[in-house]
């Protein structure tokens, strides 16, 4: 496990940075707990566990296009089972905690027993963000808030730092584009 020093030189900064940047998050959603946007952050925390809102996704990619709805679809679906085994690995070697916020968990949120960096939801949202949305640039924006949501919801069940979503929204951006490389849309040339 990897452990981060705040006596490190060269570090010190960043970390209490990113320190006040979680806490002022936390402060954030510890005041919105108990009303309805916090169910909605449950629901909606729920929804996207074991990938149940990437297959919808990806479905509704699969229904509205004829041409490449179904390469789009497997390879999201395949995207994400990847990221997901990475993202364990990562998680097992990095070993942070989470946050200690006690707040019930409502809706079929599941308590978490893994490391808090990164979120794993976020890099999945953020993965089937880029990748759906490739050749839709409708469905950007949209896409973008969702997987946004997604990782605001983490945090506002209590089940993530800040700092931990951003860094999983960064690591699906990433894969996401990977992936796209990987699995070009038919009439496209792999770059």
């Amino acid at each position: 496990m990897v452990e981060l020093e705040p006596s490190q030189k060269d570090g010190t900064a960043l970390l209490a940075l990113i320190r006040s940047i979680d806490a002022t998050a936390e402060r954030c959603a510890a005041r919105c707990r108990g009303s309805r946007c916090d169910d909605a952050a449950h629901i909606l925390s729920a929804s996207a566990d074991r990938a149940k809102l990437t297959v919808v996704i990806s479905l509704l990619r699969l229904a509205t296009d004829h041409r490449n709805g179904r390469r789009v679809a497997v390879r999201t679906v395949a995207g994400v089972l990847a990221t997901t085994a990475l993202v364990d690995v990562a998680k097992s070697h990095v070993g942070r905690m989470r946050p200690a916020v006690g707040a019930p968990l409502k809706f079929g949120v599941r308590p978490q027993t893994s490391s808090s960096f990164p979120s794993g939801h976020a890099v999945s949202a953020a993965m089937v963000a880029v990748s759906i949305a490739e050749d839709r640039k409708s469905w950007r924006v949209p896409l973008a808030l969702f997987a946004a949501s997604v990782g605001w919801s983490r945090v506002q069940v209590g089940l993530h730092h800040a700092s931990d979503v951003a860094g999983g929204l960064a690591i699906g951006t990433v894969a996401g584009f990977a992936l796209r490389r990987l699995v070009p849309l038919r009439g496209r040339r792999k770059p």
